[in-house]
């Protein structure tokens, strides 16, 4: 199983709260894990640009040691193709992986980053299993 870890970026600050006391059957799958960062008045983190996207990048290896796979708050799930971030920002992120979203077997809506531990971002089935990151703007 993916560590497991809730990231609140408040402020500028960054916080890392543990959640292994949690059931992980849950909380790894990326609907469930946006109702948990809703629980708490955040949603899974959008990534407005590559400064944004290296400081989450950052937080991850940090917290986890290596490039762990983790899910952002991006789907295209209500509309094949259109994808938005869950917490209402625009959308506007391009730094996909090559060939990337490709939407394999019709069944990849939610997006991760990080794939095979690297510099690459993905579209993914929403049951994948995968750490995540909540943030909450000031």
């Amino acid at each position: 199983n993916a560590p497991l870890f809730i990231v609140f970026v408040v402020l500028g600050k960054s916080a890392l709260f543990s959640s292994s006391y949690l059931d992980d059957d849950v909380l790894c799958l990326q609907l469930s894990t946006q109702d948990f960062c809703n629980s708490f008045g955040a949603h899974l983190t959008s990534i407005r640009g590559d400064d944004e996207y290296d400081f989450i990048r950052g937080l991850v290896l940090r917290a986890t040691g290596t490039n762990t796979r983790t899910w952002v708050g991006g789907t295209d799930a209500a509309k094949e193709g259109y994808w938005v971030w869950t917490d209402g920002s625009p959308f506007t992120f391009t730094a996909w992986g090559s060939g990337e979203p490709n939407n394999v077997d019709g069944n990849e809506n939610c997006m991760e980053i990080n794939l095979n531990g690297q510099d690459y971002v993905n579209d993914v089935n929403c049951s994948l299993k995968n750490a995540f990151i909540c943030a909450k703007d000031a």
